[in-house]
């Protein structure tokens, strides 16, 4: 196998209530676009919803 380097900058945010922080988490790092995944349902958020 060749060496090399891999970085992937990731914030996981875990609790109740907490995905109604999905814009303002969106903002902070200007995402147009976000993978949202609440219970066994999984989300996908994108440049159509408005992130506030």
């Amino acid at each position: 196998m060749d060496s090399f380097n891999y970085f992937s900058p990731t914030e996981f945010v875990f609790g109740e209530d907490r995905e109604n922080e999905v814009g303002k988490l969106a903002k902070k790092y200007g995402a147009t676009k976000m993978l949202h995944r609440l219970s066994c349902e999984i989300r996908s958020y994108s440049e159509s919803h408005r992130f506030s």
